[in-house]
């Protein structure tokens, strides 16, 4: 029953999970930049919703694909490079929870503003 209610996950998935090495405070559990964003088990949307794998065709395969310039792009710039359609924003917002969640680095163009000197 389980198997025909959810996809199995990529082998890049497991491939790029984060792995916990220690109790260390010095080590963080995050995902790779690489991982993908379509059948990874660590975003458990990405295992129940076919659109992330219409991302994947789309060429926006990894979270690095997510970012421009080392900031996480708007949904805006996203559509306009990739052609999204309107209806793919309530996804956008769970990757980018995901994103902020669990990368080391997350930026958005409003934050780099606050930080750059005028």
């Amino acid at each position: 029953m389980e198997s025909s209610s959810s996809r199995p996950a990529s082998l890049s998935a497991l491939v790029h999970a984060p792995i916990h090495l220690s109790d260390s405070p010095y080590s963080k559990n995050t995902p790779s930049f690489l991982a993908p964003l379509a059948d990874n088990l660590f975003f458990q949307p990405s295992l129940s919703d076919e659109t992330f794998s219409s991302w994947h065709a789309c060429v926006i395969k990894s979270i690095k694909d997510l970012y421009a310039d080392k900031i996480f792009s708007s949904f805006q710039q996203l559509s306009d490079k990739f052609n999204l359609p309107r209806r793919d924003f309530f996804r956008y917002l769970q990757i980018r929870s995901f994103a902020r969640k669990h990368t080391l680095i997350f930026l958005t163009y409003q934050q780099l503003l606050l930080l750059t000197p005028f």
